[in-house]
């Protein structure tokens, strides 16, 4: 890193840095990580003078729009702007620079960015003016919002497919309200239910897919005799399956004249005639919902079918509006754990910035090489800390656990625990929860990232084992170690973090275990539901 002589006692400001990242000069490893920063941001970095010439782009930012950063230096700001609002831009940058001032924009306003190759996209923009020594930048921060935009129209014609459908059938608003009001737990219960009740069934389901080929009984209502829940059949072999492949009801008019898995549920739950409706839309199939009657009852007639697939209709356009509704809550907090990543890097990451820059400063000054080298170490320490902010802003960040695996993220973790502990850790985990598991992955690596801290801190164990499995329908997360162990009776609900580990275990819907005894090490366990189905 290059330092300026500057008469400030404390070195240069932070935001002294930014117009210098873009130029080449000598400075060292320093300067390397301070620009690796700047381009691992999430956001498009551009910076711009007051003429409007572009002197700096970040690494996102050349992604966003298709242009090299050589070829964006020195060009008019207005060429990430489609032609036809250039002039309005322009306008708006000069009264910009007749006040200028941090200011965030583009929510709500509908913001376009051109690409090189003539494609737009939406994008929120935040200005900043940065004053360094002798002239002033214009530091513009550049989100494409293009996945929460399709998110919103989505959720928006859905919501008015939802309405009209819902307006003309009462059997679905059942199903509906327990979604609107967030009773998510009861909605496919209520589907069982009610479409028994439909068909004047005895027996109503719910089966969604599991395990890969395989079908799971999520809900039931009836006497069916046995526990049916958690129940998996396989999708080539049922005729619930072959609702599912292919789209379309399948009637039997009785169970125990049929073959394979659905002889032995009609032997185990004294069913015979039956109906297999798909719950799907034009998007996605959801599963098949199932009535049956006992055997020797009367057959299902096509009255009774069409009902069934009317509900089977109506209820999974509420399921889609469900899925949507979640991922929009979910892009939700993507966004706020962004917004704190930013305000780190703006803030802790800077001010660290600014020390470093004031110690190396500060170095040439020293006549004993001791306080040189001291200083040095100092330096030193300051950019381990920066690197460790950095690996705990892409921890916030479920763009970092969309960059690797669930798998891949558990083992960089237990990789690195192993390194800085000396501790022997060996990882066990299961692919198939890497696509299930993916929109929670960033709790489930908080989870795994607490209890190994409990490992370091407390056990003094020589080994620990990382396990990731599926349990229908269950995703199981389990690290235990041979260290001392602890009388899990003499611990309060907050001793060996227990507390904010349920409150995870919670978020998630799952559960937490701790099981420990004196001597005998300790075992985390955490259980999650999911679902392993395609994306």
């Amino acid at each position: 890193m290059t330092l300026h002589p500057t008469p400030e006692p404390y070195g240069p400001e932070p935001s002294v840095v930014f117009p210098l990242i873009g130029e080449r000069q000598p400075g060292g490893a320093t300067e390397l990580r301070l620009r690796g920063l700047v381009d691992a941001l999430p956001d498009g970095l551009v910076i711009a003078g007051d003429d409007g010439r572009i002197v700096y782009a970040n690494h996102r930012l050349t992604e966003l729009s298709g242009y090299a950063a050589e070829e964006l230096r020195g060009q008019p700001i207005e060429l990430l702007v489609p032609e036809r609002m250039r002039a309005l831009h322009e306008e708006h940058r000069a009264r910009f620079l007749a006040q200028p001032a941090a200011r965030p924009m583009g929510v709500g306003l509908g913001i376009l960015l051109r690409r090189k190759d003539g494609t737009e996209f939406p994008a929120d923009v935040s200005l900043s003016p940065l004053e360094t020594p002798g002239t002033r930048v214009i530091l513009a921060t550049v989100r494409d919002v293009t996945d929460r935009h399709e998110v919103e129209e989505s959720l928006r014609r859905n919501e008015e497919r939802f309405r009209l459908i819902t307006e003309r059938a009462e059997g679905a608003n059942e199903v509906a309200r327990a979604i609107l009001q967030n009773r998510d737990h009861e909605v496919l219960r209520i589907m069982a239910h009610r479409a028994r009740l439909m068909a004047d069934a005895d027996l109503g389901a719910v089966m969604t897919p599991g395990e890969p080929g395989m079908l799971i009984c999520r809900e039931f209502d009836g006497d069916a005799g046995v526990d049916l829940r958690g129940m998996a059949v396989s999708e080539s072999e049922s005729l619930a399956g072959v609702a599912v492949r292919t789209g379309k009801p399948v009637v039997s008019q009785d169970l125990m004249a049929e073959t394979g898995v659905s002889r032995r549920l009609a032997e185990a739950t004294a069913m015979g005639p039956a109906l297999f409706v798909p719950v799907a839309t034009e998007e996605r199939i959801f599963g098949t919902l199932v009535v049956t009657r006992r055997h020797g009852a009367a057959a299902f007639t096509g009255e009774d079918l069409r009902s069934v697939e009317l509900f089977a209709a109506q209820s999974s356009v509420a399921l889609e509006h469900w899925r949507i509704r979640s991922e929009l809550q979910r892009l939700a907090v993507v966004e706020d754990r962004e917004r704190i990543a930013r305000e780190l890097h703006d803030g802790i990451v800077q001010s660290l910035f600014a020390v470093g820059l004031g110690l190396l400063s500060v170095e040439p000054l020293a006549a004993e090489e001791p306080v040189r080298g001291r200083l040095r170490e100092a330096v030193d320490s300051i950019d381990r800390v920066i690197a460790d902010l950095r690996r705990y802003i892409f921890g916030l960040k479920p763009q970092a656990a969309a960059m690797d695996t669930l798998a891949d993220a558990v083992a960089s973790l237990t990789k690195e625990f192993e390194g800085r502990t000396g501790i022997i850790t060996v990882l066990d985990a299961d692919p198939r929860l890497d696509r299930a598991a993916r929109s929670v992955s960033g709790e489930v690596i908080q989870v795994a990232r607490e209890a190994l801290a409990n490992v370091a801190r407390h056990a003094a164990a020589t080994t620990c084992r990382v396990s990731l499995r599926y349990e229908a329908p269950l995703a199981v997360l389990e690290i235990d170690d041979d260290g001392r162990g602890f009388d899990t009776a003499s611990v309060s609900g907050h001793g060996y973090g227990l507390a904010n580990l349920r409150d995870r275990a919670g978020g998630l819907g799952g559960t937490v275990e701790v099981t420990s005894q004196p001597g005998q090490g300790t075992t985390v366990r955490l259980a999650f539901p999911v679902e392993l189905v395609d994306a």
